[in-house]
């Protein structure tokens, strides 16, 4: 799996070995769409044949990667264990949908159809058809509305977001190189006011990371280069799009 080999990609450039955090910390981002599994961190665990002291699967909407820093930091300062190795993974090519989509329908292998399962009230708002697109157009709708936001705003956020892919060599669109704020607002509209260029793609096969938090003085003693964790912040409001779009904090 994905997970499971970003996790050893991870330890390995930490400089450790798999026994040195085999009885530490697991922590996962939620599940795959591809795997409706509860408790994903012990079937991850159990994959890589790891025991972790400390365990959990963070399901923070959209912000699990900087949620798992603040729990590892936490359990590492708190002295619960030495490393926390965190990591999340998905692959849009083998998922599964959503448990109200029935196995034979479409939306169940067609990720492009699946998509508009997501995020969505599966009562009160997946039925009258609103596609992941459409969902976030009237969030950035709101805000153009009532805070002023425009569409070369939404366009730098892209722009900025393709710079990182051209530098790593696994990003889906990396290849394609730089954009512009003006290649963004030229490119097609999908659901007012968002565009092509707005939109994240998804990587072929899928993808996963991995990253192992530690303490700054056992750092210091590993053959790597350490990023240190200067803070974090992170805030739960909502799931679905109606508690979206009336919530004082979008």
């Amino acid at each position: 799996p994905l997970a499971a080999r970003a996790v050893r990609t991870a330890v390995a450039d930490a400089g450790l070995e798999p026994a040195d955090v085999r009885g530490e910390g697991l922590l996962t981002a939620r599940r795959p769409a591809a795997d409706h599994r509860p408790q994903w961190n012990n079937a991850l665990a159990s994959y890589l044949d790891f025991a972790p002291r400390y365990s959990t699967e963070i399901t923070m909407h959209s912000a699990g990667a900087i949620s798992m820093i603040e729990h590892a930091s936490m359990a590492v300062r708190e002295g619960l264990v030495d490393y926390v190795v965190c990591t999340g993974a998905d692959a849009a090519a083998s998922l599964g949908a959503a448990p109200h989509i029935d196995r034979g329908d479409d939306r169940y292998s067609n990720y492009t159809a699946f998509a508009g399962t997501m995020d969505v009230h599966p009562e009160f708002e997946y039925p009258y058809g609103v596609v992941m697109p459409a969902a976030f157009a009237m969030g950035a709708r709101r805000q153009m509305h009532e805070l002023g936001h425009t569409q070369a705003e939404f366009a730098a956020a892209s722009v900025v977001c393709r710079e990182w892919g051209v530098e790593f060599p696994h990003a889906t669109l990396g290849h394609k190189g730089p954009i512009t704020v003006a290649d963004v607002l030229a490119s097609p509209m999908v659901a007012s006011p968002i565009r092509l260029l707005n939109i994240m793609p998804l990587g072929p096969g899928g993808s996963g990371g991995a990253f192992v938090v530690t303490s700054t003085e056992r750092a210091a003693q590993l053959d790597a280069e350490p990023v240190y964790i200067e803070g974090y912040a992170s805030r739960a409001t909502h799931e679905h799009l109606t508690p979206r779009l009336n919530s004082q904090y979008w």
